[in-house]
């Protein structure tokens, strides 16, 4: 028997999550799907910036991550070759001047709970999203498989994608997209033991054509990445190998002295940067299925939560005019402010690590770090953004802030 809703979403990460919460509050009906157990392993940085934050907010699920011990990081430290880069996260720019830590087997099953909360949500665990329903390119619903071969035809008005970068919703409805290579590979592994060297930031580092990252987690961990060696290491040598990696670094050697690998090291390959049209009549894709970026960069989580958000309110309005399948247009579903961080991502994932190309960037910047923070600031104000301003607003708030007196991150709260 076909069952009818309003809206089906395929995937129940924070993307699929922040959609159905959201749309449901307003009154929609949502049938929330998902082919695996929540929570199920996965890599992550699991950084949450602050425009994130406002999402996790208006879901009333912000208390509950920082009980759950998310730790509070308030900026950006980039030590290369020697000098020091740092930007605070821009007070100005959002309710929220910090950014959030939470590792996903804590974050997953807050998120879901909440969305599961309104009465408006319905979830099938166990089951996935096979292949779209429709006809004359007009999505009309969807087809679920479940548990013993069981097989249900769902009519919706509107189908979302929202099963990461594998999604099988996004392969059927086959929209345009454009791909572009990411040069780097990582091995990366959770560590104890690591003191932070000032309020807790993002870290990256870069000395002689070698580069590594230190994010801090919940539970006075931090998630440690080195960039490509791991194919000539054994697998056995990892963790020794990870460890003296970044003890090599001059910033990091003091602070390792006690530190220690409290899980097993997993690599990271090439994940492509993937942009793709995330809507057709009836259709839209969000989270990583619609964008992917090089997870270094630690935007995953943020632009997920963000477009599961502008996705609601988008459809939000569509749903409450005429009773056909919705038929968003893209700019209502993609945020302007995304475009220049893709192509940024994806300009230095095309740099193979330690080659000249990538030297010579590291180099210009770290010739000019007072210039280069300045520019760290707007990248970090784009990434803050709650949502798109116009340009002479976000040019002063960053002059604001670049030209401010500086003050000691994140204030009070900071340790």
């Amino acid at each position: 028997m076909d069952l009818s809703t309003d809206v089906v979403i395929a995937g129940a990460g924070p993307a699929g999550c922040a959609a159905a919460a959201l749309l449901a509050e307003r009154g929609h009906q949502v049938l929330l799907v998902e082919r695996g157990a929540v929570p199920h392993p996965r890599l992550c940085t699991h950084a949450i910036m602050p425009a994130g934050l406002d999402v996790l907010a208006r879901m009333g699920v912000l208390d509950q991550a920082e009980a759950a011990g998310a730790q509070r990081w308030w900026g950006v430290r980039l030590h290369l070759d020697g000098v020091t880069v740092a930007a605070p996260l821009p007070a100005g720019w959002t309710r929220h001047a910090y950014g959030l830590s939470l590792r996903r087997h804590l974050l997953d099953p807050l998120l879901l709970a909440t969305a599961c909360r309104c009465p408006a949500v319905s979830l099938r665990l166990g089951w996935s999203a096979e292949a779209l329903l429709g006809r004359d390119g007009v999505i009309t619903g969807v087809r679920l498989h479940g548990p013993g071969g069981a097989v249900q035809r769902v009519r919706a008005r509107l189908v979302v994608a929202a099963g990461g970068r594998h999604s099988r919703l996004v392969r059927a409805a086959r929209p345009a997209e454009r791909v572009l290579p990411n040069r780097h590979t990582a091995l990366i592994a959770y560590l104890d033991g690591v003191p932070d060297a000032g309020p807790a930031a993002l870290e990256g580092f870069y000395d002689r054509g070698r580069s590594a990252s230190l994010l801090p987690a919940d539970g006075g961990l931090h998630v440690a990445g080195v960039m490509a060696p791991s194919p000539y290491w054994r697998r056995e040598e990892w963790p020794a190998r990870l460890l003296a990696a970044l003890r090599a670094y001059p910033e990091l050697a003091p602070r390792l002295r006690a530190a220690r690998i409290v899980t097993a090291p997993v690599t990271v390959r090439g994940l492509r940067n993937v942009l793709r049209r995330p809507v057709r009549p009836g259709f839209a894709a969000i989270g990583d299925a619609a964008a992917q970026t090089d997870p270094a960069f630690g935007q995953g989580i943020s632009w997920a939560l963000r477009s599961g958000a502008r996705l609601a309110d988008a459809a939000d309005a569509a749903l409450r005019q005429g009773a056909g399948p919705v038929c968003l247009p893209a700019r209502q579903v993609w945020e302007p402010v995304f475009a220049p961080l893709f192509a940024g991502i994806s300009l230095l994932s095309l740099l193979s690590p330690g080659s000249t190309a990538e030297r010579l960037v590291v180099a210009s910047v770290a010739q000019s770090p007072r210039t280069s923070a300045a520019a760290l600031r707007l990248l970090l104000g784009l990434g803050a953004l709650p949502r798109p301003a116009p340009a002479r607003q976000i040019a002063a708030a960053w002059a604001g802030g670049a030209l401010a007196r500086p003050v000691a991150w994140g204030g009070a709260d900071a340790p």
